[in-house]
């Protein structure tokens, strides 16, 4: 295994046991780590929030940590997508087949990922998150696929001599 492989799947086990590490923690644990970021988030972004009723508050309070969890999915499995593309295409697979095999295994892990909060108090397997992380998986897998192509289409003209020059006539 050449050493991009190695380092490649080093960073693929490294994330795939931080999304272990994170799916692994309590419900109220959980909420309570994303509880602190919806409050920054709100604090930044609209402070204005701060002086409205209880209920608006909470309401936008559930709304935004809704969208900040489920960004959360999709940004960890775009992620392992992307480092998993890498590490098929440095097989040698090809950009499509690399694309494909990185969006699947990143969506099974995200299936086992789901089973596995079936076993953590306060957490419960939800459908709709394998979703998330399948679409995130996905993106990352596309996008990772298409800038590799326009970096090694760029590298490729970059470094191509113009065409030679035709002689007429039998010169």
């Amino acid at each position: 295994m050449n050493r991009k492989r190695v380092v490649l799947l080093i960073l693929i086990l490294l994330w795939a046991g931080t999304i272990f590490w994170f799916s692994s923690q309590d419900g109220a644990v959980s909420s309570a780590q994303s509880g602190r970021i919806v409050r920054r988030v709100i604090d930044r972004l609209f402070p204005r929030m701060n002086s409205v009723s209880s209920d608006a508050y909470s309401y936008f309070y559930y709304r935004v940590s809704f969208l900040v969890r489920k960004t959360a999915h999709y940004s960890e499995y775009l992620i392992l997508a992307a480092l998993l593309f890498g590490w098929f295409k440095a097989g040698r697979s090809g950009f499509f087949l690399s694309a494909f095999l990185g969006w699947l295994f990143a969506s099974l892990y995200a299936l086992t990922d789901e089973y596995h909060q079936s076993f953590v108090g306060g957490r419960s397997p939800m459908f709709r998150d394998m979703c998330i992380d399948s679409a995130g998986a996905l993106t990352g897998a596309v996008l990772t696929m298409i800038l590799t192509a326009a970096v090694c289409y760029a590298a490729g003209m970059a470094g191509a001599k113009p065409p030679k020059k035709q002689s007429r006539g039998g010169r």
